[in-house]
């Protein structure tokens, strides 16, 4: 039984009532009281209410009527189903666990969150437009609920339709670190999934398993094992499939100043959240970043924007300069290109045939006048080249927190705020429209706010930022819109690196539907293998093989291009690879990489281009095929674009 009784200010007329029950006192209006009680037994309460009703004054009678108005409003509050708008996704403690449940389904279970019970504390309803990503206009809503646990300290639960967003809020802190987080999921053996084990750079495989125990697989971060000898730490996001048909994707979002990325150690079947170092002594109040869990089928995971959906809205006012589009860059086929004056002009002069509208001047573009060939030309001279053909360059920068000793340059340019302001002063002042930043050093508090200083720098002097080597995005493109894609991501960047034959490439590149590009924008090349020192093969089996043979067999896509005769049929097929890529992973500032020098080798990025950039108001369905083909459905405005 659950209700609400008034009484005077005069708390001796509960005593006289000798409850048998501990009621909540909430003050109301002047000597008014509302108190909730539960699981109190249905005849004794109105005996009790007659009682209170008998003893309180005729002043306090005469308010009546107001106050059970207040009285319906708070029950409202008190009895509020701790659930989704739709009713979809709900939540409720089962001992000292809260359980996670869509459709009535048990899909996630928290551990050890103690707390007497979750108040309604409102709807909040988003709706915002973004310049990039799956969504233009962006919007949703949610039930939210807040519950004290403890001195001082608060959670906070947002119940969305697509998925639930948490964190924990405090107050009253003094010169303390932040607050040892309390958040383990519990994640059963047998629960199919798809997890990364943790690397700096993010840039890993998902492999699909049923169970934590795998191997730790070495990386330029290490290894983290327990004493068991399994991998013990793994990378956002995680995909589990808690169901047939029913997945829930971990991840974070909305990064602020004085707080650290996270990540996920496991012992056993508990997987807890360990943000990264963060030394600062806080005072007053602070937050944790939201925790947030995607859930629904695989097309709400593909089409939810919750991690969005939770960041600060935008910090940039005027954002008519910020422009996306495909860029033709150096590095892929000339890993030292960038320091060649006369490689920058071929793929400037790229960019044009092909009516790109950006070039990426790459690392070691500041040791350009050191080179005879150049004939003392700089960065200048090439910037300067680019905007006489009407393309818009950008430029490498290492971050100089990561990678320093033995790592290409330019330099500690950007570390300092002064420096930083000067630099990006003098890229504007020559015509730069964006900086690639990259070499960052995790997720810890320091490379974080580093990030955000990087980004709100860009914006004062109108430059687009890419960031690579970095942290995968966590929301920060809804509040710094001129931040067009980040790593955080094996791409295509290591079939230049390492020896992959087989599908491995083409798996991974699917899976990403499913995962990374469920929480943000990310650069992947467009280019065509046969330019990379390591051979990577076609499938020849399975669904696309049917149209593998008809490449091979007119040579051509729809006519519009002349093959030559050797090799056309791969080059071709790999541009139906890198076209269903693009359209996964909705980078903005995709680079087409071929070698400069020989046309025939960009026909994959003339083919893209003459399709038209890849739509980006909204994706409309995720479409489940056989085996490891993901099919995905992109509308820009009346028309629906298919990718596989």
């Amino acid at each position: 039984m659950t209700g609400i009784i008034v009484l005077s200010r005069n708390k001796s007329y509960l005593c006289e009532a000798k409850t048998n029950f501990k009621p909540n006192f909430t003050y109301f209006h002047e000597k008014i009281y509302l108190i909730s009680f539960f699981g109190a037994d249905s005849n004794y309460v109105p005996a009790l209410q007659r009682r209170l009703c008998a003893k309180a004054s005729k002043n306090i009678m005469k308010k009546l009527f107001l106050t059970i108005v207040l009285c319906g409003v708070a029950l409202g509050i008190y009895a509020k189903k701790v659930a989704s708008p739709n009713g979809k996704l709900s939540a409720k403690t089962v001992g000292k666990n809260l359980v996670i449940s869509y459709k009535k389904q048990k899909v996630l279970e928290l551990a050890d969150i103690q707390f007497e019970k979750l108040a309604f504390a409102g709807k909040v309803t988003d709706d915002y437009q973004m310049l990039e990503g799956k969504r233009l206009h962006c919007t949703n809503e949610a039930n939210e609920f807040r519950t004290a646990l403890g001195t001082d300290t608060w959670l906070v639960l947002r119940l969305y339709n697509d998925g639930i967003a948490f964190r924990y809020e405090y107050s009253n802190l003094q010169n303390q670190k932040p607050p040892q987080e309390q958040t383990t999921y519990l994640i059963p053996e047998g629960t199919k999934r798809w997890m990364m084990q943790w690397a700096e750079s993010y840039e890993g495989f998902f492999p699909q398993s049923t169970t934590y125990k795998q191997k730790p697989v070495p990386s330029f971060s290490g290894i983290s094992a327990s004493a068991d000898g399994w991998n013990n730490r793994w990378a956002y996001p995680a995909l589990l499939e808690a169901s047939p048909g029913v997945f829930a994707l971990i991840t974070e979002a909305n990064i602020e100043r004085e707080q650290s990325a996270s990540c996920l150690y496991n012992d056993g079947e508990r997987f807890s959240v360990v943000p990264a170092e963060n030394n600062l002594e806080l005072n007053g109040e602070w937050h944790t970043p939201w925790r947030v869990v995607i859930i629904g089928t695989l097309a709400n995971i593909v089409q939810s924007t919750l991690v969005t959906d939770v960041s600060e809205p935008s910090k940039v006012k005027e954002t008519r300069w910020i422009s996306p589009g495909v860029v033709s860059w150096v590095y892929w086929a000339y890993n030292h290109g960038s320091n060649d004056y006369n490689i920058i002009r071929k793929y400037v002069d790229m960019a044009v045939a092909l009516h790109l509208p950006y070039v990426l001047i790459d690392a070691e573009w500041d040791e350009m006048d050191k080179f005879a060939s150049n004939e003392g030309k700089t960065i200048v001279d090439a910037v300067s080249y680019a905007h006489r053909k009407g393309i818009k360059p950008l430029i490498w920068y290492n971050s100089s927190v990561g990678w320093i000793n033995g790592a290409p340059g330019p330099k500690f340019r950007l570390n300092k705020p002064e420096d930083r302001e000067k630099e990006f002063a003098w890229c504007e002042k020559i015509g730069v429209v964006g900086v690639k930043i990259d070499f960052f050093s995790g997720d810890n508090q320091k490379n974080m706010d580093y990030c955000l200083d990087l980004m709100e720098c860009a914006a004062r002097h109108n430059l687009l930022v890419n960031f690579h080597g970095a942290p995968i995005p966590r929301g920060w493109q809804r509040t710094y819109p001129n931040l067009l894609s980040t790593e955080g991501v094996y791409g295509a960047e290591w079939y230049n690196n390492v020896h992959r034959q087989g599908g491995l490439p083409q798996r991974h590149a699917a899976l990403h539907a499913k995962r990374r590009r469920s929480y943000g924008l990310y650069a992947l090349r467009l280019q065509r293998l046969a330019a990379s020192p390591h051979h990577h093969e076609c499938p020849r089996t399975g669904p696309h093989s049917a149209l593998r043979e008809r490449l091979a067999t007119s040579g051509r896509p729809s006519g519009e291009f002349p093959v030559a005769a050797s090799g056309g049929a791969e080059l071709l097929w790999a541009a139906a690879c890198r076209l269903g890529r693009d359209a996964i992973c909705l980078r903005l500032s995709g680079r087409e990489c071929g070698a400069g020098s020989q046309k025939r080798q960009h026909l994959v990025c003339g083919w893209h281009q003459r399709q038209g950039r890849v739509p980006d108001v909204e994706t409309v369905a995720w479409l489940p095929a056989e085996g490891q083909y993901p099919a995905l459905c992109r509308r820009r405005w009346d028309t629906l674009s298919v990718k596989v």
